[in-house]
């Protein structure tokens, strides 16, 4: 069971900066209530960010100063990405996003203001 979904379109980065203080409140959001599809002890285990999020079925590119730059969704199946994206959301730097399609031609956007992440549904054009 789930809901199949592609990834479309990213424009993604995570400073070095704030790499640990997000993967630090994934680890602390597990341990409160599990991510679907990913194993709390798993997360647990990982010592960095692009550990923690390959755990949570997300393969980060890094450049050249150590920041994530890129996000690839590693599934079919969505999980809880929203969650996940919610909880480092503080970090993602600004004008940042994920555009995805499911199975049934939804299509939305998880977009990042530097505080928090806010879903968009497709409507043909997304706002600045």
């Amino acid at each position: 069971m789930g809901y199949n979904v592609s990834q479309v379109a990213t424009q993604l980065r995570i400073p070095l900066a704030g790499q640990r203080a997000a993967r630090e409140a994934i680890a602390a959001e597990a341990k409160r209530e599990k991510f679907r599809w990913v194993e709390t002890s798993d997360i647990l285990k990982r010592r960095s960010l692009v550990q923690v999020l390959d755990e949570c079925r997300w393969a980060s590119e890094i450049d050249e100063k150590g920041c994530i730059d890129h996000l690839t969704f590693l599934a079919e199946k969505l999980g809880d990405e929203e969650r996940l994206f919610q909880v480092i959301a503080p970090w993602v730097e600004a004008g940042s996003f994920i555009e995805m399609l499911g199975e049934e031609g939804d299509h939305w956007r998880w977009t990042f203001d530097g505080e928090k992440m806010t879903m968009f549904q497709g409507v043909g054009t997304w706002p600045i």
